[in-house]
């Protein structure tokens, strides 16, 4: 028996103030997307729906959420590499698109742990002073390297906090 033929998609509409699209199949089925997935994935009016396209469109869009759900992690404080990684595994975001996601950052600049280390120790001898023992503790619990959390605690006069 044969499968009957993949549809197409017959119309891409703007809504959302243009954040998202909604897709609508020949089958009568309406998908939405975001607009970046969408663009990502270069959703064309006419293609051919196959199971196979809609999983990429899928994947664009998960790592659309991905991004943006990192980007509202990073609004609130700087995070590290761990701490990033365990909060969008928390959110439920597979591995592989955490791994990409992870490695956008880090190209972009957003996700850097030296400077992440750094800027902790800026921020607690500042707001919350601690003593260097203290300071690196704090460091390895989010996931700094041993090394890194040495550098970035290493100016730190423990008879001075």
């Amino acid at each position: 028996m044969d499968e009957p033929p993949s549809p197409q998609i017959v119309t891409i509409k703007s809504v959302a103030h243009g954040r998202q699209r909604l897709v609508t199949l020949s089958d009568g089925r309406e998908l939405l997307f975001s607009d970046e997935a969408c663009e990502r994935a270069a959703v064309r009016e006419g293609e051919t729906a196959t199971p196979e396209r809609l999983k990429e469109i899928e994947g664009a869009e998960r790592r659309v959420n991905a991004h943006e759900a990192a980007l509202r992690l990073l609004a609130s404080r700087p995070r590290s590499e761990t701490e990033m990684r365990t909060r969008l595994g928390m959110r439920g975001i597979e591995p592989d698109v955490v791994d990409a996601e992870i490695e956008r950052l880090r190209l972009a600049g957003l996700l850097d742990d030296e400077k992440f280390a750094q800027s902790w120790v800026e921020d607690r001898k500042r707001l919350a002073p601690r003593g260097r023992r203290m300071l690196r503790y704090e460091l390895l619990g989010r996931g700094i390297d041993p090394e890194a959390a040495d550098e970035a605690t290493r100016d730190i006069d423990d008879r001075s906090t």
